[in-house]
């Protein structure tokens, strides 16, 4: 199956893809939690683009934080974009083949079967799927083999259109570097670092829970004020009573 940029934004097919009303959800609330996203990293996604000038292919590696843990935590994602064989009416991206890669735990349990089904994994990144997630059907996250919005993806390919990175005129390229498109982690090992950032922040938690339940209340202006109220309310009815004993007295004759 040959899948285009515009095919993974708009309507990626496949055995059990989404119905048109469904689709139109899908993509509104991808498009919102990617605005939530960029929001917060006002500089933009790193990416690095590279050319292999041997085949006219362009490599797109990007970081994409994590949704969960935005600061602790981001996705490699990597876009191959191959040229068709007639190269001489070329515009734009758009008119290549895209194949991905993305070490995202979603794109892991999710989507990597249904993608090496339709061979829009990459090659060159073989080593870097999850060798389980390639021969087990997702029967718990994707049981119908949806081909999906893969979300990393799919912000990805966001902000190369924000960017209008999809025209060869608006960005620049580095020469291919295999060692350097490598230099991404494996499924297995994000998968590890994900369980440590849970666990940092879980503990975390745990001792701020702790150090607060062994700080004594402090007493709030409310009940400060309530006390001395209350303190002066007592005294006036001691005086008050007082001062009737004493004129009491006085008034008496012996």
């Amino acid at each position: 199956m040959l899948m285009t940029m515009d095919n993974f934004l708009k309507n990626p097919v496949g055995p059990g893809s989404a119905s048109v009303a469904r689709r139109d959800v899908i993509i509104r609330n991808l498009q919102e939690r990617y605005r939530k996203l960029r929001l917060a990293n006002h500089s933009g996604f790193k990416v690095q683009i590279f050319l292999r000038s041997s085949d006219g292919v362009y490599f797109f590696k990007f970081k994409i934080p994590s949704e969960e843990f935005p600061t602790k935590l981001s996705y490699d994602v990597v876009l191959k974009f191959t040229p068709p064989a007639d190269k001489t009416r070329l515009i734009s991206l758009n008119q290549y083949t895209l194949t991905v890669f993305s070490n995202s735990l979603n794109f892991n349990f999710t989507y990597t079967y249904i993608y090496n089904l339709f061979n829009i994994l990459i090659p060159e990144l073989k080593v870097k799927y999850s060798e389980i997630a390639i021969k087990n059907p997702p029967i718990i996250k994707n049981p119908n083999q949806d081909m999906g919005f893969e979300k990393s993806v799919y912000y990805a390919l966001l902000f190369m259109k924000e960017l209008k990175f999809n025209f060869f005129n608006n960005f620049r390229t580095i020469p291919f570097n295999k060692s350097a498109l490598l230099q991404v982690s494996s499924a297995q090992e994000k998968i590890n670092e994900y369980n440590r950032v849970k666990q940092v922040i879980r503990d975390s938690k745990k001792t701020n829970k702790k150090s607060n339940k062994n700080t004594p209340p402090k007493k709030s202006f409310s009940t400060v004020n309530k006390t001395e109220e209350e303190a002066k309310t007592g005294f006036n009815i001691f005086n008050s009573y007082f001062n009737k004993i004493k004129s009491s007295s006085k008034s008496k004759t012996f």
